[in-house]
């Protein structure tokens, strides 16, 4: 690599690292002097909700996902932006659409200079890999971390039911029992219920806010118990009776997921290892011997190539998870 090259690189890179650290350090240091952190955090659950007949979430949408009326009115077009903004509420509270977006061209800025100056991949190929990196591996990142969040939810949902049928035996009614949760349990439970609650006090009928509180959520357990409260606002019946065979159910259906995923563990550990493996040789083998890989990447049926094999490897991957995952 020609050394005008490699310094270019190298000042990019440091020019970028800067950029991350500062910005970090910029919102650590206003998260610890903004005196309205916590009121903002839960109208921002509010906004995520998606409540379009309510004024302060539509506000605070506006100012969520971008401050500049342009950029906002092209975020709220896209429909994807939506589900996106409840994934960063999620997993990364303190992200915001434009700043999602804006860690995504650097992350691919940094895998287009990585290909093209370290690796010595054309422009083309080296634009495509870090489009595509852009794309998918922030977003993947992304779900993972909503996944774990939903999965913690859960893990504190049983608990909840049950906390909140004690409440309503002892003649509470049901926005009372929820704002209980969200005082004596913890964080993911009481945040989640904090919000409903909110909702429910700023004047948002129950039948909208149970429904808010499972978009906001994505929780296949939230969904049984929204659709247990709604039927007995509709039916009539012994809610806190409901409540408690809920519950019951919820911890079975965890025992079972246990029980799956310890027992396809050994086939995800191999989807892992067989998807990693490629790359590592080929890292390893480029270590070694820079110019050994360079045939594939400088004629068209090495590419052709290395593309099939990329989406035989992605089809295999895709495959082998469904094996693994079960809806219970």
């Amino acid at each position: 690599m020609p050394d005008n090259a490699q310094a270019l690189m190298i000042l990019v890179l440091a020019f970028m690292s800067a950029v991350f650290l500062i910005e970090s350090l910029y919102y650590i240091w206003r998260s610890m002097r903004s005196g309205g952190g916590q009121t903002r955090k839960r109208l921002r659950k509010l906004s995520a909700a998606g409540t379009s007949s309510d004024a302060i979430p539509n506000l605070l949408r506006r100012e969520v996902l971008s401050s500049n009326s342009v950029l906002n009115k092209i975020y709220l077009a896209i429909p994807r932006f939506h589900f996106i903004d409840r994934l960063l509420e999620r997993a990364a509270p303190n992200y915001s659409i434009s700043r999602y977006l804006r860690m995504c061209f650097i992350f691919g800025l940094t895998i287009y200079l990585l290909a093209v100056y370290s690796v010595g991949t054309s422009n083309a190929l080296g634009f495509l890999i870090a489009f595509l990196s852009a794309l998918i591996i922030p977003y993947q990142t992304l779900k993972y971390l909503a996944n774990r969040y939903v999965e913690r939810f859960n893990a504190q949902l049983p608990d909840a039911i049950d906390f909140i049928g004690r409440s309503l035996r002892a003649g509470n009614p049901l926005s009372a029992s929820l704002k209980a949760v969200s005082e004596d349990m913890s964080d993911p439970v009481a945040s989640e219920f904090r919000t409903t609650f909110d909702e429910m006090k700023y004047g948002i009928e129950v039948e909208q806010a149970m429904l808010n509180l499972s978009r906001r959520t994505g929780s296949d357990e939230v969904k049984f118990f929204v659709t247990a409260v709604l039927v007995q606002r509709t039916t009539g019946g012994n809610l806190a009776k409901i409540l408690d065979r809920l519950s019951a159910v919820m911890r079975a259906r965890a025992n079972t997921r246990r029980e799956i995923t310890v027992l396809s563990t050994e086939m995800r550990y191999s989807a892992n290892i067989l998807v990693v493996l490629p790359f590592f040789v080929a890292g390893a083998v480029t270590f070694v011997d820079p110019g050994y890989l360079s045939t594939l990447f400088e004629s068209s049926t090495g590419l052709i190539l290395v593309a099939l094999q990329l989406v035989l490897i992605g089809i295999g991957y895709y495959i082998i998870q469904k094996m693994v995952n079960f809806r219970i």
